[in-house]
């Protein structure tokens, strides 16, 4: 007796749509109000680690020394935490997802970004503590 509604819902499941999208081929679209990922605009990022602090899940990392900002995505809860404690407002909730995952930091695991050093300060010249004071004496 098993076998009859077995045979009913493999001929239904045969001659009617799928109940599933063939991903990535037919992309479910975003909502406005979906979270996706966290964005960082970093220029106006003063580096203070009040995101790092607030993040429960420690997925954001701030090295104010080495000019670091990086967070891991797959640690990421996606709470909202880090936006609402940044003082600049630097930080928000985009909500595109990435087309494919792959699992490498190549992928976008890890996202960071990083300050470029600063000139050394004295003659302006950049080539160190003794810059170009010696080469005349």
């Amino acid at each position: 007796m098993a076998f009859i509604p077995m045979t009913r819902t493999a001929l239904r499941n045969l001659f009617t749509k799928p109940a599933t999208r063939r991903y990535p081929f037919v992309v479910r679209p975003t909502y406005p109000t979906s979270r996706g990922r966290i964005l960082n605009d970093f220029p106006k990022c003063i580096l203070c680690s009040m995101c790092a602090k607030h993040c429960p899940a420690d997925a954001i990392v701030v090295d104010k020394a080495e000019g670091l900002w990086r967070i891991d995505r797959f640690a990421c809860v996606i709470c909202g935490a880090c936006i609402r404690a940044c003082p600049v407002k630097c930080l928000s909730m985009g909500n595109e997802r990435p087309t494919a995952l792959d699992f490498s930091d190549a992928a976008g695991r890890v996202h960071e970004h990083r300050r470029e050093a600063a000139p050394a300060a004295g003659n302006g010249s950049g080539a160190g503590p003794a810059g170009g004071a010696s080469a005349g004496a």
